[in-house]
């Protein structure tokens, strides 16, 4: 359970979504960002719930392909299959560039040196494919040391920046009264803080792998969502209150947190540059890995589940000639 449940929120990728997400949260919620946050926190759990009770009653690397095919058929399933890769490639898409993107703002800071971002999102794919090709274990794990590194690195620069600005603390930004427009500002950042949450279904597409995915696969999904609102709470917070208050001065910077950690830690704010890049590698990973189950699943339900009055695909035929099971198998 523990490494799925690592797997899962490597592919969330706490520091890559909260650096590049929360800027634009805190301008549309206003300084009560943090209490989006709670409520998003909140309908993630909810609709994990849901995934918890499906996958406990048929654990599949399908995950939510496999829950709509076994309702609907497996024309609805691979139809879901082919809507939600769609939905996949563009968001890994995004990762992959930002990771090599990522890289090169990091050199350019410290060393001044300026290479194309596509030559590093090239070496950095490559690596994520050189340990996903030796296997889920392998893979899996370096995304959790990955994310372990991350976290560590975002506890460290958060719990310092509140205890440099301990003086400033205050509860404003868990008030209602204090987001933008009431709850206007509240409806308005909601989809964006549900953003920082993608990638919460990771333990799912694992329950193949995994022993006893019945029990574990909802423990897992319940322990990364209850980890990771904890932590944009505590993240939140610290940027909010390192910059002051001001929404306004937040929202104008590239990345807040780099900043808070600037202020804070100094010359050590580095690690939060090592955070963002271990970030994206283990959203690379896990994402993948994820997502190739998703659609190895969605072949499995075309060829596997013919519907009655159709034609029994060739490789069924085969495979039922050579197999003494009534039900044809892949």
């Amino acid at each position: 359970m523990a490494d799925i449940a690592a797997a899962t929120m490597a592919n969330v990728g706490p520091a890559m979504s909260f650096f590049f997400g929360f800027a634009f949260l805190a301008t549309t919620a206003g300084v009560a960002s943090p209490l989006t946050i709670v409520a998003a926190g909140v309908a993630v759990a909810l609709f994990g719930n849901t995934l918890a009770e499906f996958s406990r009653a048929h654990p599949s690397a399908g995950s939510f392909t496999t829950f709509v095919g076994k309702t609907f058929g497996p024309v609805s399933a691979v139809t879901t299959a082919l809507l939600a890769g769609l939905g996949y490639i563009i968001a890994m898409a995004s990762v992959i560039a930002i990771s090599g993107g990522f890289m090169q703002i990091t050199l350019h800071h410290y060393t001044g040196v300026d290479l194309p971002w596509i030559i590093w999102t090239l070496l950095l794919t490559g690596l994520s494919v050189v340990l996903m090709l030796r296997g889920i274990v392998v893979s899996t794990k370096w995304a959790g040391y990955f994310f372990g590194v991350e976290m560590l690195v975002l506890v460290v620069v958060s719990v310092a920046a509140l205890v440099e600005h301990r003086g400033d603390l205050s509860a404003a930004p868990f008030l209602p009264s204090h987001l933008t427009h009431g709850v206007k500002g509240l409806a308005a950042g909601f989809p964006l803080a549900v953003y920082l949450f993608i990638g919460w279904e990771n333990s799912a597409a694992l329950a193949e792998e995994t022993e006893n995915p019945r029990r574990n696969v909802g423990r897992a999904v319940f322990s990364s969502v209850a980890i990771m609102t904890v932590s944009y709470i505590l993240f939140s917070y610290a940027t909010v209150t390192g910059f002051g208050y001001d929404v306004q001065r937040l929202g104008d910077s590239r990345i807040p947190f780099v900043d808070v950690a600037q202020h804070t830690l100094g010359t050590l704010a580095f690690l939060a540059y090592v955070g963002g890049l271990t970030s994206t590698l283990g959203v690379l990973i896990a994402g993948i890995n994820s997502q190739a189950r998703l659609v190895f699943n969605a072949g499995r339900e075309g060829c596997c589940r013919p519907s009655s009055g159709t034609s029994t695909p060739r490789a069924a035929r085969r495979t039922t000639r050579s197999s003494p099971s009534p039900r044809p198998r892949c």
